[in-house]
């Protein structure tokens, strides 16, 4: 099974400023970052950006929104420097996590 997710991924190059995505939007995609630095943010108490958090090589994006019917990102999330991200489409995620139960289960572990 783990080949056959393999397979599904896409390459993604990104460059320093690009914004994956941002808070509120539907979660379209999972993401592994390959290389590169990427900061999660959302809207301070007054309206500034407030990081609340990091995600670099090998970190994931998308495991939270598992078992959700409607998921939407809670943050946005910028990169840092210029990178390589690993896309993996959602409804592929939702395929194999409704197929594989455990590894729906995994998943929700890695929150």
């Amino acid at each position: 099974m783990l080949k056959e997710i393999a397979t599904r991924f896409r390459t993604r190059e990104v460059r320093s400023g690009q914004v994956l995505f941002e808070a509120g939007q539907p979660v379209t995609e999972a993401y592994v970052i390959a290389h590169g630095r990427f900061t999660r943010y959302t809207a301070g108490k007054y309206g500034e950006e407030e990081t609340i958090g990091v995600v670099t090589d090998g970190d994931q994006m998308g495991d939270e929104a598992i078992g959700q019917s409607d998921p939407l990102w809670l943050s946005s999330v910028r990169a840092e420097t210029a990178g390589v991200v690993l896309v993996l489409p959602w409804d592929v995620v939702t395929e194999f996590t409704e197929r594989v139960p455990s590894l729906a289960a995994h998943l929700v572990g890695l929150r």
